[in-house]
């Protein structure tokens, strides 16, 4: 079942609910989003991320939620209690599920792993903190939550957009940056004309 939820500003985008194990049509699982939709900070920039699971669902131990490609990662990413933090390159692919965004081995993944006793939702969960050399956060990528559903006890793998840390929104330029460097530009090159200048008039 394909849904699309608002979180505050932050439009997460499409998030697809499977339901594995069996056939049919699926509750939307985990929702994740940035809260106040930009990180906080002067550097390193925190991201703090919430979560939600609908009614029919229950977190159970060992239920999870993974933000792929976060860039710049510094330290250890913090969680609730009752939730493990794992950081890795790469990680097991879950069964049925294709990643839109891929995975690259080069940046982390972040896993949040329930260790808690079973959680029934509806449940609104937040403090899942990540800190990041960058500032930027227009990157957008995957996250996949696991939980089970509440009636079978199927598990319900969710996959859907979130942001986080974009390097090249982080090394763009500001405006003022651009100016400096052009004036700079512009007076070497006064210099040097000047200089040949006067080299010629000597000669």
């Amino acid at each position: 079942m394909r849904t699309r939820q608002r979180f505050g500003p932050v439009v997460l985008g499409v998030v697809v609910a499977l339901l594995l194990g069996e056939a049919g049509q699926a509750d939307a699982g985990f929702m994740v989003s940035l809260d106040a939709g930009s990180p906080t900070g002067t550097g390193p920039f925190t991201f703090d991320y919430a979560a939600s699971i609908p009614g029919a669902d229950v977190i159970s131990p060992g239920d999870l939620l993974r933000i792929s490609d976060f860039a710049g990662l510094v330290g250890t990413p913090t969680a609730p209690p009752g939730w493990a933090v794992t950081v890795a390159d790469t990680d097991p692919a879950l069964p049925g599920v294709t990643l839109t965004h891929g995975d690259d081995p080069a940046i982390p993944n972040i896993t949040f792993t329930w260790t808690g006793s079973p959680l029934h939702g509806p449940a609104s969960i937040d403090g899942f903190v990540a800190s990041s050399t960058l500032s930027g956060a227009a990157g957008i990528t995957d996250f996949v939550g696991k939980d089970t559903a509440a009636i079978g006890g199927k598990v319900v793998v969710s996959i859907g957009d979130v942001q986080v840390p974009s390097p090249a929104a982080s090394a763009a330029p500001e405006p003022a940056s651009v100016m400096l460097l052009g004036i700079g530009a512009l007076g070497l090159l006064g210099y040097g004309w000047r200089r040949r200048k006067q080299a010629t008039a000597t000669a």
